[in-house]
């Protein structure tokens, strides 16, 4: 990361959703469902807040925080406490209980100062988190739920209504260890102005950027049902998102759907026209996105599309060239999706053992959906990605074979569950010792792409529209709550790696007994521990139980504390060892 990471990661965010996407229409027969296990009751107000008119209130930003949440007592807070490392991102909320009806609120931060310097205001980002119907899964049933966080100039909330308000603070890399102290001001129009103190505590750790690759499913076209003619993102478009990935931890892309390419035929062979493509390659080096695994199942690939009458090998060989000659980053095919489970394993391993045959030297890449299933691929795949019911056996099955083990799908629940996304990015990646991890998807609306900005469209399908991370606008893209918590996954395994490093280094230095490397692999063995990656359950059958994800089963298993010790335990093991 540069040192203009923090201001960057903010200025590629869009702001709001657009004015009609406001509000979502709630269609005949929808049900609203109110959330569980939230408190739903006020705390009596002292005299200070009536007069006031609301009371703010902090939670650890892993729970969720709805219009209908009240704090408890205890919970009331006019203070924030911040700890990060320097060159990262950290999160901090607060939310504001309306006691009547609030109008126009402004929140504001300043600047971050110590003994030493100031963390310029730049470096904060506040924004909003909207909440928006969220479709129950396979049910006419929705959830009004935190979905979104834009950033507004002000808002109005009404009475007994909850406002969550989310923070990014970004610590530039030479910032010195120590507390750095500034504030958040609300100011309602009609009502009293509320000062909260922010203490961040920065802490002496250099982390390590970790091998594994980070990345999303994602798509370089304006979405259309016709899959023939797509078209690419436009340019400024796509460098926004592009380096929205980046400043979140990826350094990887799975295009899903590219661009439709046109191709000609003569004497030294079959060539693409890859000006359609050109600026997205071009954007990835520009912002450090250094692998790019090709969806060759697109259309200009299948047969059907291919106007030489050529053999799928050879045209993928024809595209595989014209990329290398360019210098672009590192491709890899991916061929097939899903094979073991949807009954398209012959085509995939036909379509696969193609690929090797007119490339030799590419890196092949498919999906497992269960991992059980995961030698069916061999001989010819390279990468194993295995889906949300992957468990320990993957390692060994998958090491064994001398194969990649990755990862591409975490909980998908989209940000509903802030705990899975972050457990997966991180310590669950450890853990699994995965060499790479990704998530469907960027941004693709699942059942209608004119109704991005609404989970309520039924098309009859059990689906919901939301199964994305972002949300783009014109003004570039919207993150959800999800997508945060997906960072500071990846910050979590820079600690990992970054311990794990450490103690190997020592060992090296001092023998193998040495006592702090042994008692910090005690420690980091402890949380791996916690986090259960055993197989899913079977059924008395004996058949396998498929009705939970084990990544699902093991994410409901852990609390927002155990991110809170994870981050300063490793911290405390990671100083003693430097």
């Amino acid at each position: 990361m540069s040192e203009a990471v923090g201001p960057v990661a903010f200025q590629v965010l869009g702001t709001t959703v657009p004015k009609d996407a406001e509000s979502t229409p709630i269609p005949e027969g929808w049900i609203e469902q109110q959330p569980e296990g939230i408190n739903t009751t006020m705390p009596e107000a002292t005299a200070e807040e009536e007069a006031r008119g609301y009371v703010t209130f902090s939670k650890n930003y892993l729970e969720m925080v709805y219009p209908s949440t009240c704090p408890t007592r205890a919970e009331v807070s006019d203070t924030l406490a911040i700890s990060s490392a320097p060159d990262a991102l950290e999160i901090a909320t607060f939310s504001v209980r309306a006691l009547r009806g609030l109008e126009n609120v402004q929140a504001t931060a300043s600047d971050l100062t110590s003994e030493f310097l100031a963390i310029d205001a730049e470096n904060i980002e506040l924004r909003s988190v909207r909440c928006m119907p969220n479709r129950i899964w396979a049910k006419k049933e929705y959830i009004v739920t935190p979905t979104l966080l834009e950033r507004r100039d002000q808002l109005n909330i009404a009475k007994d209504t909850t406002q969550r308000f989310w923070i990014t603070v970004y610590v530039p890399p030479e910032t010195p260890a120590g507390d750095y102290h500034g504030s958040i001001t609300i100011r309602p129009q009609n009502g009293a102005t509320q000062t909260l103190a922010i203490r961040l505590s920065v802490v002496p750790v250099r982390l390590r950027p970790p091998p594994v690759r980070q990345g999303m499913y994602s798509n370089l076209v304006i979405l259309q049902r016709d899959m023939t003619k797509m078209k690419a993102l436009p340019e400024d478009q796509m460098h926004r998102q592009l380096l929205d990935m980046k400043v979140h931890g990826m350094d990887t892309i799975f295009i899903s759907f590219g661009p439709t390419l046109t191709s000609t035929k003569d004497a030294t062979g079959i060539h693409f026209d890859m000006s359609p493509i050109k600026p997205f390659a071009r954007l990835c080096q520009q912002v450090g996105i250094t692998h790019v695994i090709w969806n060759f199942w697109t259309d200009e690939f299948i047969p059907k599309y291919n106007p030489h009458n050529e053999a799928f090998g050879t045209m993928v060989k024809a595209f595989v060239d014209d990329w290398r000659a360019r210098g672009w980053p590192k491709l890899i095919a991916s061929a097939g999706d899903e094979a073991d489970a949807n009954g398209t394993l012959e085509k995939s391993m036909k379509a696969a053992t193609e690929i090797r045959n007119a490339v030799p030297d590419i890196e092949i890449f498919t999906t497992v959906v269960f991992p059980e299933n995961s030698e069916i691929f061999e001989p010819i795949v390279d990468i194993r990605a295995f889906s949300s019911y992957a468990d320990e056996t993957i390692t060994v099955n998958t090491q064994n074979a001398k194969r990649n083990c990755w990862m591409y799908s975490g909980t998908s629940e989209y940000g509903r569950n802030g705990i899975g996304d972050r457990m997966y990015r991180g310590i669950w990646a450890a853990k699994l010792e995965l060499e790479g991890v990704l998530d469907w998807t960027y941004w693709r609306p699942s059942l209608d792409y004119e109704q991005p900005f609404n989970d309520l469209v039924d098309v009859g399908s059990v689906r919901a529209n939301f199964s994305c991370w972002v949300f783009p606008t014109s003004t570039g893209p919207l993150p959800t709550t999800g997508w945060e918590s997906m960072r500071e996954g990846i910050e979590d395994l820079k600690y990992i790696y970054t311990l794990q490093e450490l103690i190997k280094e020592r060992r090296e230095a001092n023998g193998t007994d040495d006592k702090l490397a042994a008692k910090a692999e005690a420690v980091l063995q402890k949380l791996f521990d916690e986090v259960d990656t055993s197989a899913r359950p079977r059924k008395p059958d004996g058949s396998m139980d498929n009705s939970k994800f084990t990544i699902s089963i093991a994410a409901d298993k852990l609390t927002p504390a155990f991110f809170v010790d994870l981050r300063e335990t490793l911290a405390e093991h990671i100083m003693k060892l430097q």
